[in-house]
């Protein structure tokens, strides 16, 4: 998408939001260097708040109290616990993209680009981000 929108002199109109999975510090390196602005992350802080993926949040009827309105259910989610758990996730987080970022030598997650990316196959090959990701001349 970020490739598209510099394609057609859109790119600095538009805020490229990544979303999904973004759990690890990783995924979210890799989601700033593709072309993110920002990302969006909920999977990591439902399982830190408890989630246990029952899959039925649309029922109101989660046996851990995260995804219901019913007052019952809800005492199964103890806040006092489940925000330090919140808390070191996103401060453990932080620290990860912060360390990835200074060994790929920046001072910022914001400065990770295709040259940080590299993907390694299961075969052993290796391929650098802009080899799997083709850039235009404008970047």
């Amino acid at each position: 998408m970020h490739r598209l929108l510099v394609e057609h002199g859109l790119r600095d109109r538009i805020k490229l939001f990544a979303s999904g999975k973004l759990v690890t510090a990783d995924k979210i390196a890799v989601a700033l260097a593709l072309g993110a602005d920002c990302v969006n992350i909920a999977r990591g802080l439902m399982f830190n708040v408890g989630c246990i993926q029952a899959q039925v949040c649309h029922t109101n009827r989660c046996p851990v109290g995260v995804a219901t309105t019913d007052p019952k259910l809800q005492r199964a989610l103890v806040v006092d616990e489940k925000s330090y758990r919140v808390t070191n996730y996103i401060i453990l987080l932080r620290e990860g993209l912060y360390n990835m970022t200074a060994a790929a030598g920046l001072d910022t997650p914001t400065k990770l680009s295709l040259e940080h990316i590299a993907y390694k196959y299961p075969d052993g090959r290796v391929r650098r981000g802009e080899e799997l990701f083709a850039q235009t001349k404008d970047g």
